[in-house]
């Protein structure tokens, strides 16, 4: 059975994509956080927690002034984030393409468990070119919030062309001595 969809006014989407985020989880649902929702004048929460522990909340709920809600996985994710305001992802890559293809105001928090830090690496560098927030952490979900919501300096990701990279290929194969096919 379908969930209805959140209620009028601006909210806020969280995704954490096929992964486990507790942290972030935990951190969007913390009493600081809803707060901070609440204050913003958000209308709902609602949380895409993948495969990770279950919010310590009913699947729907009213906490202070805003609905919030959770599920695991959807097929509509882009659906999701074209509901929200404001999203606010993990850094996979995919989650933020998509996020900012919808030209929504996107909060990345990277995830410093998983390996090398990538991650980090990836929405410090969309966030030096204003494409989006960049949390550093769980912990700073509160305060990237608010930046994301004031919506200052967010800058438009340009068009994407499909054609660059088979073109650059296109490219270094025609340049002699590039290419060594035995």
């Amino acid at each position: 059975m379908a969930e209805p969809p959140p209620p009028p006014g601006p909210g806020v989407f969280v995704t954490v994509g096929t992964t486990e985020f507790d942290a972030l989880v935990a951190a969007a649902t913390a009493p600081p956080f809803l707060a901070r929702l609440e204050a913003l004048g958000f209308a709902w929460l609602r949380l895409q927690v993948g495969r990770g522990a279950a919010p310590h909340l009913p699947a729907a709920s009213t906490v202070g002034g805003a609905h919030v809600s959770w599920f695991r996985f959807t097929r509509d994710l882009p659906g999701e984030m074209a509901r929200a305001h404001i999203v606010v992802s993990h850094a996979g890559a995919g989650s933020i393409l998509e996020a900012l293809e919808l030209k929504r105001r996107l909060v990345v928090v990277p995830n410093a468990a998983l390996m090398d830090d990538h991650q980090a690496e990836l929405a410090g560098a969309l966030a030096a070119d204003r494409h989006l927030v960049a949390a550093p952490g769980p912990a700073g979900l509160c305060d990237a919030l608010a930046a994301a919501a004031s919506g200052d300096g967010f800058a438009p990701l340009g068009e994407v062309d499909a054609a660059a990279f088979p073109r650059l290929v296109d490219d270094e194969m025609r340049r002699p001595g590039r290419c060594v096919i035995l």
